[in-house]
């Protein structure tokens, strides 16, 4: 094993801090594989290895811009037709300027449940050589490793942080008990994230009006008038569940 691996494993991130976690991991990756300039990490923090959720439908994809803040956050219930590779490639051109770099290259990783762990996206300046095929292959080889990598620090984000893995589990059950569409599941995830229906309105490219019936609508199919109502009836047995 030579000096540069071993540089690389030591500098890998101990943090149940997603920010700093993304951070970390990146400066590793970046040390490791000299021949890529910028690398962009998602992670999905609704994926539980350690425990799957009962009711996993369809895939949530929780993408950050690539320094990890949260105007960048992106909260997407994907359609059944569209796997969580495309959307999140599709997404990409939003956060990046594409015309930079050579055309990215896409590593996606899933948990053996068939839940998805998050991406990672290599670019290089496109007045450099290309990245090369024994970083590719590296990294292809490395696939387990960082499936673990990611494993670790999501079941180590679950365990000093459950009502983020009851607020998972809150949405999935609401979903599947009320029949949301798409548009409210963003809609619901967003409010619930501490969106005004302003920012919703902005976020979704919908108007004020939109978000309004939106919200009518989820409180209508849960059969709820307020937030308070719909915290009582969904977060609060589930939450139980998840402290100690």
């Amino acid at each position: 094993m030579n000096d540069t691996f071993i540089s690389f494993l030591n500098r890998l991130p101990i943090t149940s801090d997603r920010s700093a976690w993304m951070d970390e991991f990146r400066a590793a990756l970046l040390e490791l594989f000299l021949d890529v300039d910028r690398i962009a990490i998602n992670i999905n923090v609704y994926c539980d290895p350690i425990r799957p959720p009962a009711m996993c439908e369809e895939p949530i994809s929780v993408r950050f811009s690539n320094n990890g803040k949260k105007d960048g956050l992106a909260i997407s219930k994907l359609p059944s037709h569209k796997s969580v590779t495309e959307e999140f490639e599709a997404e990409t051109g939003k956060f990046v300027p594409l015309e930079k770099y050579h055309p990215p290259k896409y590593f996606h990783y899933f948990h053996e449940s068939g839940q998805y762990f998050g991406s990672m996206i290599f670019f290089r300046f496109i007045e450099k050589p290309k990245t090369s095929a024994k970083t590719f292959k590296t990294m292809a080889s490395m696939e387990p490793f960082i499936k673990y990598i990611y494993a670790s620090f999501l079941a180590m984000q679950n365990a000093t942080k459950p009502f983020g893995a009851a607020f998972r589990d809150v949405q999935n059950k609401m979903d599947h008990d009320a029949g949301f569409t798409t548009q409210e599941s963003k809609v619901m995830t967003l409010t619930l994230c501490g969106y005004s229906y302003k920012q919703i309105a902005v976020h979704l490219s919908i108007s004020l009006n939109t978000v309004r019936s939106h919200i009518k609508s989820i409180h209508k199919k849960t059969d709820t008038r307020s937030y308070s109502e719909l915290f009582a009836k969904y977060f609060v047995p589930i939450a139980g569940e998840h402290l100690p």
